[in-house]
């Protein structure tokens, strides 16, 4: 079931918190830089520009949806879980500010409260890696794991399904997309090769993948998704916050709509008929 319902009539839609998830980490990069006073060596080091606020921000909202996300069994829901913690982790453990001592970037002045100069060996910026890492790999698992066997179990019912192959192939781009660009950047780091800014369009490339492919997966795009599995959100969206106007069958015509078919009368409106006649 894709909308979990609560005793106070709420619910959350599966679907549109894998949309947010997506859309989020698609277009951080993008805030990132716009917000950020300098252009950033990193993602995670607009953590000290004026973009603070929202690298903090926007990563605790993806790790609120991470967690709140239900999959189809317990693991997904744990993997969930281990992700949105990392994604919070990552948020509040920033990286470090200096690359080597004597090599520091000029202090911001006024000094914000929040400010605190770390240093590669110290253990806040492993934290932050660390959370970052695992971050990423929640995705992998999801691309690679749950998202690409529903679309192969939808692929050997429709094997014609043109989008449903499109969106294999997504999902498994995405995925190992994901792995080659973090272990790029792990490599890079450990064999100290530096090119300008490389750090950041590597965060970049892995967060745009990381949010294209939850988009996908939530199956409110068009050409990729097929417009039965779109209408059905509509349905599903209606249906849970009001369920009282729809009945089951009203899925029938988000599913498979029918042009020019007129309402059946009730059995009671007929006999009114033919006692008239």
């Amino acid at each position: 079931m894709k909308a979990k319902e609560n005793i106070d009539g709420a619910y959350f839609n599966q679907d549109t918190i894998r949309l947010l998830i997506g859309g989020i980490s698609f277009f951080l990069p993008l805030v990132i830089r716009i917000f950020a006073s300098i252009m950033p060596d990193s993602i995670s080091w607009s953590f000290y520009t004026h973009a603070h606020n929202w690298f903090v921000g926007l990563l605790f909202v993806i790790g609120a949806l991470l967690m709140s996300y239900k999959g189809r069994n317990h693991i997904e829901d744990l993997v969930g879980w281990v992700g949105g913690f990392a994604a919070w982790t990552t948020a509040l453990n920033p990286t470090s500010y200096c690359y080597g001592k004597d090599n520091c970037p000029p202090f911001p002045d006024p000094m914000p409260s929040w400010f605190n100069i770390t240093y590669p060996n110290e253990f806040v910026p492993t934290v932050h890696y660390v959370g970052a890492i695992i971050l990423f790999l929640t995705t992998v698992y999801f691309c690679l794991g749950p998202f690409t066997s529903r679309v192969k179990e939808k692929i050997k019912d429709d094997p014609t399904g043109i989008h449903l192959k499109f969106r294999l192939y997504i999902y498994q781009f995405c995925g190992w997309g994901i792995l080659v660009t973090m272990g790029g950047l792990v490599v890079m780091s450990f064999a100290h090769i530096n090119i300008l800014y490389s750090t950041f369009w590597g965060e970049t490339i892995a967060l745009v993948l990381f949010g294209f492919a939850w988009m996908i997966a939530s199956k409110y795009l068009p050409v990729i998704t097929a417009e039965d599995e779109r209408n059905k959100n509509i349905f599903e969206q209606q249906y849970w916050t009001n369920p009282d106007n729809l009945s089951l069958g009203t899925y029938e015509k988000y599913s498979k709509p029918q042009k020019d078919v007129k309402p059946k009368e009730s059995v009671a409106k007929k006999g009114k008929k033919r006692k008239t006649k």
